[in-house]
């Protein structure tokens, strides 16, 4: 069995493995729930089917009795056999629509690869029951046409659905033939023909072979899966011992370090106590101090380089003195530092300890890679080994050059000062502050560097596995090798105490934490976890975009108010307007009238004048015949004349003619006054009417007034909130068909892609398991003689859409909620 390239797929064949189990123990306590399912199918069809006989009688009576009948359609037999006829039609249109809604259902439960074969149908099965479909969809539809035009043939139901069985072995025999096994002949020399069963999917209908196979099948596929468990428990284990090996190996390396940063340490005090002995200047202490310690930094990796190649399982005990191993033989070939380098300074014991750890350190950091990893590890390397050689050459030539100045040195000469060649400052490097000091932030921040660190570990770990050996290689041996290259001090900083990466190391080597980590259960938790996540996004992504069109609904909404509110405004003023011109109208009428009557008046009284002076200059016999006879008359009438004529001197004067307004306002004062007492005379009336039980009349107006109120503030209300509603409901179908129509082709692309054309796939026999995993995740299989079924988008859309009840409660609740929300702000308001 060979190693699987990933953890994936084996964490996609254990959840596999269980979502089987489960299923399997669904199956098992609930075994008539699929067969319940498929028939459906089947009860249905055998009512379309009555349904299709009665229709047909009624269609051959109808024409019968057109053919018989001298009225024809005016007869009331044809017209009741016709009304039956059509209702009949109607519903076996309905129940069509209902069966092609349970073949829909049942072609989506067949496609989803979450179910066991024995609880979907079979591709063959779907065909057979969409050809009983368009049957039945054709009968009904030829019967209506049989009805329109006379001319047309009466249609004759399918021998398909007329026969009273619906078994499907039946209809495979008509399909595909008596024989239930189809030979299969191989291509080859032999020329060998092999019977190979015809697969089946239902249960109840598999032969004893096919059941055999498909037990020893599932057998076999458990035997399988609990092999590569096993397996990979023990690469598990394996993993934590090579861990707990390196921990061990890295302990070593630091006990080695120490033992030579106290040699180092000894063997550069000895040698500033010689100096500092002798009595000579301060310039030459310093120069005999770094060419000490630049010998001993060059004896100390010439002596630790290890050989070129693989790194050896057995190293010799001693090597000559004067021949050390290494790159830097050529560089380092004078023969005074040689002898400087074979010094008694250290013991032999400390020399080997010392040449030990430098192998095992340049073994750890020069192991050979991967590919790119070996090619880039050589090149820096190389790289590194350069910049060595020419640092070694040039402390060579300082150490030349001051040993030159040194012999040369004449105090006598004025002016004179040596160079001092001092190495660059090293830049220190940022030290981790103390968690006592770092801020909660900062904090965070570590832990989360330290989580990644621990995420890259265990990566490397499972990136790093080789397929012969299974040995896992660790690469903290670098931050070894760099630990080396610093000074003492800095190593000494790095390897002293408990190591939180070794702790790290061994925490995640463990098989434990492996196998909890990488455990069926923690794979299905981070996985709803992600799945969690995504549906929090999406649903924020909504909400925002819902917010957003809210927002534009109501920038519009205030943006349509303020305009409503000035075109009142402006109908207000031209009210007001129209009102303050019909007053002055009314005005100007009402003194137009004044006038007009107060000329009538003086008009009659000029001729009244008229008349009384032609009547006193005429002839004494004449009858006078508008003048009064008696005394009292001419008085009385004298009296009314010097009236007369007072009214209108007192109209012809100015005065009087500027009260005239005034006079008006007083009249009309008097009017309104007296239609005032009218009304309260009517109240009062209403008063002592209502003197009894006024105050319940009252009330119960009041009351009902209220109602009434509130039922009109209701009516509008709800007119309101239905148009909002619908306005929600209209935008939720838009975006819903948007995002299932946009689901929909980008799972058509990926089923297209991961899955090629029937054709091609039917070339080679499917050998893995792998295939024919693939194989039952397609989603429309073709088969011979047979055309291919498939929902179209639309109709996939429309299946993954929501009900309309559903839709239409939400959007109810949710605008319901948000008014009960908003009161708190307008109260507050």
């Amino acid at each position: 069995m060979t190693l699987l390239p990933g953890i994936a797929d084996l964490e996609r064949r254990l959840s596999r493995v269980v979502d089987g189990c489960r299923q399997r123990d669904s199956a098992e306590e609930d075994p008539g729930a699929a067969v319940v399912e498929k028939d459906k199918f089947v009860a249905r069809k055998k009512e379309i089917v009555a349904a299709m006989r009665l229709l047909q009688d009624l269609v051959q009576e109808r024409r019968k009795v057109a053919r018989e009948e001298k009225k024809g359609s005016s007869s009331s037999e044809f017209v009741k056999l016709s009304i039956r006829t059509r209702t009949l039609m109607e519903q076996c249109r309905t129940k069509s629509g209902n069966l092609r809604q349970i073949l829909r259902e049942q072609c989506a439960r067949a496609n989803s690869v979450g179910l066991r074969l024995g609880s979907k149908l079979s591709q063959r099965e779907l065909d057979w029951r969409y050809d009983q479909l368009s049957a039945i969809e054709e009968f009904v539809e030829a019967c209506s046409r049989s009805v329109k035009s006379p001319a047309e043939p009466v249609p004759e139901i399918p021998p398909e659905l007329s026969e009273c069985t619906t078994d499907v072995r039946t209809a495979r025999k008509k399909l595909f033939g008596d024989d239930s096994e189809t030979p299969l002949t191989r291509g080859g020399d032999h020329g060998t023909s092999v019977q190979q069963p015809r697969p089946s999917h239902r249960v109840g209908e598999l032969s004893a072979e096919e059941e055999g196979a498909m037990e020893e099948w599932t057998a076999r596929m458990d035997d399988i899966d609990k092999g590569m468990i096993d397996f990979f428990g023990g690469v598990a284990v394996e993993m934590g011992e090579a861990g707990q090996r390196h921990s061990e190996l890295i302990e070593r390396i630091k006990d080695r370090n120490e033992d030579v940063n106290g040699g180092i340490r000894a063997v550069s005090d000895r040698v500033r106590g010689i100096v500092l002995t002798e009595n000579k200047s301060a310039m030459t202490c310093r120069v005999v101090l770094g060419i000490v310690l630049l010998i001993m930094a060059g004896w100390i990796y010439t002596r630790g380089a290890p050989p070129r190649g693989p790194p050896k399982k057995s190293l010799p005990a001693s090597e000559p003195e004067g021949h050390p191993s290494g790159p830097l033989k050529v560089s380092l070939s004078g023969p005074s530092l040689r002898s400087r380098f074979s010094g008694p300074e250290l013991s032999e014991p400390m020399r080997e300890r010392n040449i030990f750890c430098a192998r095992l350190l340049k073994a750890g950091s020069r192991r050979r890679g991967f590919g790119a990893d070996a090619q880039r590890e050589r090149q820096e390397h190389a790289k590194a080994m350069g910049r060595f050689e020419k640092s070694a050459l040039d402390v060579q030539q300082s150490i030349t050059q001051l040993i030159r100045r040194h012999a040369g040195f004449e105090p006598s000469v004025g002016g004179y000062r040596i160079k001092i060649v001092t190495p660059a400052p090293k830049k220190k490097k940022k030290r981790l502050r103390p968690a006592d000091t770092m801020t909660d932030f900062e904090c965070e921040m570590a832990m989360r560097r330290q989580a990644q660190l621990e995420r890259i570990k265990i990566y490397r770990y499972q990136r790093r596995a080789d397929d012969g050996t299974h040995s896992v290689r660790i690469g903290l041996l670098e931050s070894v090798i760099k630990g080396s290259t610093m000074g003492p001090d800095d190593s000494r900083s790095l390897y002293s105490g408990h190591s939180e990466s070794s702790d790290i190391l061994l925490r995640n080597s463990a098989s434990e934490y492996i196998n909890s980590m990488y455990a069926p259960e923690a794979v299905l938790m981070r996985r709803k976890q992600q799945a969690y996540g995504w549906e929090c996004r999406r649903d924020l992504a909504l909400q925002r975009l819902v917010a957003r069109e809210a927002s534009r609904e109501a920038r519009l909404e205030t943006a349509l108010f303020l305009k409503a509110k000035r075109m009142e405004e402006l109908e207000q003023w031209k009210r007001h307007g129209k009102a303050e011109e019909q007053r002055k109208r009314i005005q100007g009428n009402w003194l137009g009238a004044l006038a007009f009557a107060s000329f009538m008046c003086f008009v009659m009284d000029e001729l009244n004048l008229l008349r009384m002076k032609r009547g006193n200059l005429g002839v004494a016999d004449s009858s006078r015949q508008g003048a009064p006879r008696t005394t009292l008359a001419r008085i009385q009438y004298e009296a009314v004349l010097a009236q007369q004529q007072e009214l209108e001197r007192l109209m012809a004067s100015k005065e009087v003619q500027e009260l005239v307004p005034f006079l008006q306002a007083y009249f009309a004062l008097r009017l309104n006054i007296r239609r005032r007492r009218r009304a309260a005379m009517v109240v009062m009336a209403c008063l002592k009417s209502w003197r009894t039980a006024g105050k319940i009349m009252l009330a119960t107006r009041k009351y009902h007034e209220q109602c009434r109120r509130i039922q009109r503030a209701w009516r509008a209300a709800k007119a309101r909130f239905d148009r909002k509603t619908q306005l929600c409901c209209d935008r939720w179908m838009r975006f819903e068909r948007q995002m299932d129509t946009c689901l929909a082709q980008v799972l058509s692309r990926e089923l297209s892609a991961a899955h090629p054309s029937p054709a091609a796939a039917s070339g080679g026999a499917a050998t893995s398991r792998r295939a024919s995993m693939k194989q039952s995740k397609t989603r429309r299989v073709s088969t011979k003689g047979v055309g291919e079924i498939q929902l179209t988008l639309q109709e996939r859309v429309k299946v993954a859409l929501l009900p309309e009840q559903v839709r239409r409660q939400f959007v109810e609740n949710e605008l319901r909620f948000r008014r009960f929300a908003l009161l708190p702000h307008i109260y507050a308001w």
